[in-house]
C-alpha cells in the first residue's frame, strides 16, 4: 500500500449496507461474503479516482483484486466488477477511459483536471504506461450521475473512512476486507449514535451483527476479536452472558 497516502479520507454512501443486503436476498450477490469485497472495492476505486492515482500507474481490475487480498485471477468476483456487471448496473461504478490527472481542493471545493482535457501529445505521454485496453472504474456514487449529485459535493448521507484503516486491514491476514467492511458498518452505527445520543461509544449485540452482515455468530466473534487485537476497536460486555449486548468504541490505527 506504499503508493497510497493512507491518511486521506473517503466518504462512503450510507445506503450501501442496506442495498448490499437486498442484493444478497435477491440472489444478485452470490455470497454474503461478497458484501465485504463490494464495500472494500467501492472504497478503493473512490480513493484512486479522488486522489488521481489512475494517472500515476496502471490499476487493472486484477491488480485491484490483489490489493484487496484476493488472487488477481479470481474469476468468481468478475460478475461484480466487470464492465456492465453488478456494480455498473446498480450505478455504483462505470467503466471509463477518462479519469482525473490532478486534483485540487480550494476553499472546500474539490476539482479535477481530466485526461480528456489535455491535447493529444500530452495524453500520449500521460498514458504511455497503460495497455491498449486499459479502462478505469469511476465511482458513480461519488462523482454523481445526470440525475443525482455525487458524494464528493454533497456528503450528508455518508460515513467517512480513513485510509489508515484500509491499510491496517489489508496488511493483516486476520482482518482483510471482512474487517474493513465491518469497521465501515461500525462507523455508520457510531455516527447515528453520535447524532441521537452524543456518544462515540455505542451498543450492539452479536445477533444484530449476524442479521446485518449475514455472517454466522462464530465469524462475527472472530472478526471483532481480530479487530480488538489490531486495536481498531474496543469491545466490552458488562454482563458476561451469551447473547448479551457488547459496547464498542472505534480507533484509528
Amino acid at each position: 500500500m506504499s503508493e497510497l497516502h493512507t491518511e486521506r479520507i473517503i466518504a462512503m454512501p450510507n445506503e450501501i449496507f442496506e442495498e448490499m443486503k437486498e442484493w444478497v436476498n435477491n440472489g444478485e450477490l452470490k455470497s454474503v461474503q461478497h458484501q465485504e469485497f463490494v464495500y472494500s472495492y467501492c472504497w478503493l476505486i473512490t480513493y484512486l479516482w479522488k486522489y488521481a492515482k489512475y494517472a500515476e500507474q496502471e490499476y487493472t481490475q486484477s491488480r485491484i483484486k490483489q490489493m484487496l487480498g484476493y488472487y488477481p485471477n479470481e474469476k468468481r468476483l468478475n460478475y461484480i466488477i466487470k464492465e456492465n456487471g453488478l456494480l455498473d448496473g446498480k450505478e455504483y461504478s462505470k467503466a471509463m477511459m477518462d479519469y482525473p490527472v490532478t486534483w485540487s481542493l480550494k476553499e472546500g471545493d474539490l476539482s479535477f483536471s481530466m485526461l480528456s482535457e489535455y491535447d493529444k501529445v500530452d495524453r500520449q505521454y500521460l498514458i504511455h504506461f497503460k495497455t491498449h485496453k486499459f479502462f478505469v472504474k469511476a465511482p458513480l456514487k461519488s462523482i454523481g450521475t445526470e440525475s443525482e449529485e455525487g458524494i464528493f459535493w454533497h456528503s450528508s448521507n455518508a460515513h467517512m473512512i480513513n485510509g489508515d484503516v484500509f491499510k491496517a486491514c489489508m496488511e493483516n491476514e486476520g482482518l482483510g476486507c471482512a474487517a474493513f467492511y465491518l469497521y465501515g458498518l461500525f462507523v455508520y452505527m457510531r455516527d447515528k449514535n453520535l447524532h441521537f445520543n452524543n456518544s462515540e461509544t455505542f451498543s450492539c449485540a452479536n445477533k444484530t451483527l449476524v442479521e446485518l452482515t449475514g455472517w454466522n455468530e462464530k465469524r462475527v466473534t472472530k472478526i471483532t476479536g481480530n479487530m480488538v487485537k489490531a486495536k481498531l476497536i474496543e469491545k466490552k460486555q458488562n454482563v458476561k452472558v451469551r447473547g448479551s449486548v457488547n459496547t464498542y468504541k472505534l480507533y484509528q490505527p
